[in-house]
């Protein structure tokens, strides 16, 4: 069983709120319905942690409530793949996605690079997102950049299991 039984969505989803605030520096503690040590099978962030260094608070609070056999599975961008890599880094200077994918293998984590592409249904839309991800400088660049109405993008599934006791 991949769920707990009688836990609702609403738990999971407060975990993982209370993880990114332990995580970004906004909590002391964490407060919610699945914090028992050892209680879920999947911890699942998605585009919480893509600077590795400074996460270590949310990691170990995702690592405690995990049991034994359960994997913890961090879905981020892919700051190398062009062109929404590019724009990314832009926005980003001090980022460094190298040394984020060598923090996480010193981890433990396993990499696996997904490509994607998002699609739009029109350039209004398209224009929106770009608008919405980066800064007024970097969305016109990629606009600029971006004359249909599909974008690459890259994201990294970083996974590791909490091991069973022999």
């Amino acid at each position: 069983m991949l769920f707990p039984p009688r836990r609702s969505w609403a738990a999971g989803t407060a975990l993982t709120l209370a993880l990114l605030a332990l995580s970004c520096g906004k909590s002391d503690s964490v407060t919610n319905p699945m914090s028992t040590p050892a209680s879920v099978d999947l911890v699942h962030a998605r585009t919480a942690y893509f600077f590795g260094k400074g996460c270590e608070p949310g990691l170990a609070e995702a690592w405690r409530v995990l049991r034994p056999g359960g994997a913890l599975a961090i879905v981020d961008l892919d700051a190398t793949v062009p062109p929404y890599g590019e724009w990314m880094r832009a926005d980003i200077p001090h980022y460094d996605p190298v040394a984020a994918e060598r923090f996480f293998t010193r981890q433990g984590f396993s990499l696996r690079r997904i490509p994607t592409t998002w699609r739009f249904p029109d350039r209004a839309t398209c224009e929106a997102v770009l608008r919405i991800e980066f800064s007024s400088a970097v969305a016109d660049r990629a606009l600029a950049q971006c004359t249909g109405l599909t974008i690459p993008v890259g994201y990294r599934l970083h996974v590791r299991h909490k091991r069973v006791a022999p």
